[in-house]
């Protein structure tokens, strides 16, 4: 999916064998990877388990971390830093959450190292169809789909939001921004999204 993602900006993807859950084997892809890449970026193992091992890998090899999460929900694990002055974006291995901050970070990055104009991420304003509950204290991405009512923005939020559900993912064309602590809103409620690409 980020693959497909990418190749819509002309990028040349090259998906590396799946490493193990050691350091030595995920340090082993990271090095082949410098032989080629302007941007590295990794799926997976960027939390806090026992098998997140790939900041440990990273830092073994004199990567340095410009930050290392980020509170917003899905995908609190992402990372960024700069690996032998190759950049390098970590994503979580969960299949929507990595989609989403490949679309908030990487997309973002890429326009910028190719200098294009960023218009992907312009904020709409859209009115919700139902009600949603307060937020909490993490920058909420809901996935909804946007539709034109009347000349009017009208947006309708998935009612699973679990980032588990790749199906959600593909049902939605947009992803509506709630703000930590956000109150709960009403039908009818401007709401400010940005379109999926």
């Amino acid at each position: 999916g980020i693959t497909g993602l990418l190749n819509k900006y002309s990028c040349e993807c090259k998906i590396m064998p799946i490493a193990d859950d050691t350091v030595p084997s995920i340090k082993k892809k990271l090095i082949k990877s410098l032989l080629f890449s302007d941007l590295i970026i990794t799926v997976g193992g960027a939390s806090v388990g026992n098998y997140d091992l790939v900041k440990t890998a990273i830092q073994k090899i004199g990567g340095k971390f410009i930050f290392e999460k980020v509170n917003i929900k899905p995908g609190k694990p992402t990372f960024a830093g700069l690996l032998q002055q190759t950049p390098i974006i970590g994503l979580p291995g969960n299949p929507v959450s990595s989609y989403v901050c490949a679309q908030l970070f990487i997309i973002p990055l890429i326009k910028k190292l190719l200098s294009l104009k960023n218009e992907n991420h312009k904020l709409f304003t859209a009115y919700l169809n139902s009600k949603i509950p307060r937020n909490g204290s993490r920058m909420h991405f809901m996935r909804g789909n946007i539709l034109l009512n009347k000349s009017k923005n009208i947006v309708k939020p998935k009612k699973n939001q679990d980032s588990s559900l790749v199906k959600t993912l593909q049902e939605s064309n947009c992803l509506i921004i709630r703000p930590p602590h956000d109150h709960a809103r009403l039908k009818g409620d401007e709401v400010d999204i940005i379109k999926l690409i």
